[in-house]
């Protein structure tokens, strides 16, 4: 692959990463809750969701096209479900990760945090829209190797990793100077923050009966 389709393909994606929505509300507070820990469990979920959307626009596009309206429903329904519940957790339990982020429950939180980046994404219709309206045109027509692909892989790794690490680092400045007691409150902030994301998703799930309504994010 040429070097303009992949300079056009990284703007792409730093524009989408760019965007303030439910994902970059969603990071954050990962981050604050639990740190570098919260951050890479959550951006693993997000980056696998882009990637196997990724993988669709590059070797099945026809499926994806078809069924756009659909898969958005489906996917933001769960997503509401799922996020609820998680944030009725963290709203119910204590929280068992300290400051540094190890605890006995670091193994738990870790998958909580990356199943919800992985909801979060497959859930977004912007996400969907990006990959299976621009990026075709993006990276063009024609069949593309599996060289290309893992370039291109790589790419939305790189380029979405450090956006929102911008984001999330005067999160990890401060996070210096929290106490348990501090902690405690983030993380019933965070359930809060989880349960409200559901919620919205969910509403903008129920009245999608066409395209329009799908995208509001």
């Amino acid at each position: 692959m040429e070097l303009t389709p992949l300079i056009a393909y990284a703007t792409t994606i730093a524009v989408l990463a760019l965007k303030p929505g439910a994902g970059v509300v969603a990071v954050i507070s990962r981050a604050a809750e639990r740190g570098f820990f919260g951050f890479f469990s959550y951006m693993s979920g997000a980056l696998l969701g882009e990637i196997f959307y990724l993988g669709l626009v590059v070797f099945s596009l026809s499926l994806f096209e078809e069924n756009f309206i659909f898969i958005s429903i489906i996917l933001k329904a769960l997503a509401s479900v799922y996020l609820i519940y998680l944030g009725f957790q963290a709203l119910t339990r204590p929280s068992d990760v300290d400051l540094d982020g190890y605890g006995v429950g670091v193994v738990e939180g870790n998958w909580k945090d990356f199943s919800m980046g992985l909801m979060l994404t497959l859930s977004n219709p912007l996400v969907i829209l990006v990959f299976g309206g621009v990026i075709p045109d993006v990276i063009g027509k024609q069949d593309v190797l599996i060289t290309s692909f893992l370039v291109l892989a790589l790419i939305t790794i790189a380029v979405q990793i450090s956006i929102d690490f911008m984001y999330c680092t005067p999160v990890f400045l401060s996070r210096k100077l929290f106490d348990k007691k501090m902690l405690n409150r983030l993380t019933n902030v965070s359930g809060v923050v989880m349960i409200l994301i559901g919620l919205y998703l969910g509403y903008t799930a129920l009245p999608a009966t066409d395209l329009k309504s799908v995208i509001y994010y």
